[in-house]
């Protein structure tokens, strides 16, 4: 039984990583229908950015900073630019990030904690906090 014990016991950190991605993909994916309008804020300024070479609401006008994510912004001009659509592919950097997000925080854990299961149970609290997943 012992030997049962310890075989469990060495998979349970996978298994609570697999479960803390799995909340993150189950709390983003059905978000995908739904857009906020912060985002075509950054998608206006992508549009110029892509077509006039200007970060900035209206093409020609004195520059207005008026996005609230740099990167996002110039990832989505970058879209723009390949004819991809750009919002569809910042959703999925977006699970991409998080997932991301959740297995840094595993391996910083891991440097932290010499237990595989704190370290995976703080990865799947991560996975579970819906503020990083932006909804």
């Amino acid at each position: 039984i012992m030997d049962l014990w310890f075989k469990l016991k060495e998979k349970i950190p996978l298994l609570l990583l697999i479960v803390g991605f799995s909340l993150i993909l189950i709390q983003t994916l059905p978000l995908f229908n739904f857009t906020l309008d912060d985002s075509y804020i950054s998608l206006r300024y992508a549009q110029n950015l892509a077509h006039n070479g200007e970060l900035n609401w209206n093409a020609g006008e004195q520059p207005v900073e008026g996005y609230s994510n740099f990167l996002w912004t110039v990832l989505a001009a970058f879209f723009i630019k390949l004819n991809i659509d750009p919002l569809l592919m910042l959703k999925w950097l977006g699970v991409i990030s998080a997932l991301a997000t959740a297995f840094f925080i595993y391996k910083l854990s891991r440097l932290l904690c010499e237990d595989k299961i704190v370290a995976a149970l703080v990865a799947l609290l991560c996975g579970s906090f819906r503020v990083l997943l932006g909804s």
